[in-house]
């Protein structure tokens, strides 16, 4: 059982602004896929959901403005 989003960890989100929910890969730079939710821990993404811990809201920067997500589950790498 993983108690907080570390490298190589899947995380299961919600976005809170349109309540959808999806499941990222925070992975190592070179290993980054974007078409297939794998986001490096040096992203602004992966450096916002790097350390979470389940049922915290994390907030991502992005070009759109800032994302509100909330950490549903983190699944061992």
């Amino acid at each position: 059982m993983v108690d907080k989003v570390e490298l190589g960890c899947k995380v299961k989100l919600k976005d809170l602004i349109i309540e959808l929910e999806h499941d990222y890969r925070i992975v190592d730079e070179n290993m980054q896929d974007i078409k297939n939710q794998n986001f490096s821990y040096k992203s602004p993404f992966g450096q916002a959901v790097l350390g979470a811990r389940k049922g915290e809201i994390v907030e991502v920067k992005s070009e759109a403005g800032i994302i509100k997500y909330k950490v549903l589950d983190i699944f061992e790498r």
